[in-house]
Parts: structure tokens; C-alpha cells; sequence
């Protein structure tokens, strides 16, 4: 009787799992191909950041900065011990690129994109619903690592209660 109660918990944890790791997978490459990105046009990289119409101090920060934070998310989202963490740091850092380029589209919009790839391309519109698309990701993934893990709890609360 106890397998029959368990296994539909099971069905549902799989099929959480194989969300989470489908996102997590989706934000791994989106970072590494930011990173990538960055890295080997690092110069354009670096004096479009500092073009940026935040403090100078704070745009030479980011230069250095930026890029191991991001790299240091792939990691984290790689991992299933960490990746609750790797979600967090995501959402932390879609939401404030989104937020910014919210406020570029407002403020102005005619500034250079510091970003990977082919995004500066697109204009900030576009790059807008892009970040948009990758924070739904992050929380949606945090979302689901943090639910995964009270159900985990839960049943293994079950079971040595018994």
C-alpha cells in the first residue's frame, strides 16, 4: 500500500527534475554563450560597459566583475546540490539586467549594449523581452528546486515517522 501512496509522488518529482534540469540546461547555455561572447570581443566589451551612464567607478567594477560572477553561475546551475543557488544568483542578475534595460528604454535608448552575441543587434526592445524570458526562467526554476526539495523533506519526514 505504501509504494502505491509513493508513487505518484515519484512521477511528479521526475517530471519536476527533468523541468528543472531543462532550465537549468537553458540557462547554462545562455550563460556560456554570454561569457563566450564577452570574452572574445572583451575590449568591445569593456568600452561599451564603460559607456554605460552609471558611475564610473561602478562601470570599472563591472568590467572585472561581471563576467566571473557569471561564470561562476555555471557551476552552480550545474550542480544539483548547488542549484538552487544557481537559480537564485540567475534571478538575481536577469532581474537587475532587465530592470536596467527598462530603464535604458526610458532613459536612453540610444546607448551601446555591453552584452554577447548577437543581443546588442537587436536593439534594447528586444533585449528586453530576451532578459524577460531568462528571469521567468530563473524564478520559475528557483520555484520549482525549492518545491522539489520541501516535497523531498516531506516524504523523507514520512517515512522515518513511520
Amino acid at each position: 500500500m505504501e509504494e502505491q501512496l509513493l508513487q505518484p509522488a515519484k512521477k511528479t518529482s521526475i517530471k519536476i527534475d527533468q523541468a528543472i534540469l531543462i532550465l537549468s540546461s537553458l540557462l547554462i547555455l545562455m550563460w556560456v554563450f554570454t561569457i563566450g561572447s564577452k570574452l572574445m570581443t572583451f575590449t568591445k566589451f569593456q568600452m561599451q560597459l564603460l559607456a554605460q551612464p552609471l558611475p564610473l567607478w561602478l562601470n570599472k567594477m563591472l568590467v572585472y566583475v561581471l563576467i566571473p560572477v557569471e561564470l561562476l553561475n555555471v557551476p552552480l546551475l550545474y550542480f544539483t546540490k548547488t542549484r538552487i543557488y544557481g537559480f537564485s544568483l540567475s534571478l538575481l542578475m536577469m532581474l537587475s539586467f532587465t530592470v536596467y534595460i527598462a530603464w535604458m528604454l526610458v532613459f536612453h535608448e540610444n546607448l551601446p549594449c555591453a552584452c554577447g552575441g548577437p543581443i546588442p543587434k537587436w536593439g534594447w526592445d528586444k533585449h528586453l523581452l530576451f532578459n524577460i524570458f531568462f528571469t521567468l526562467l530563473s524564478a520559475t526554476g528557483l520555484w520549482l528546486t525549492k518545491t522539489n526539495r520541501c516535497e523531498a523533506i516531506q516524504l523523507r519526514s514520512r517515512l522515518t515517522n513511520k
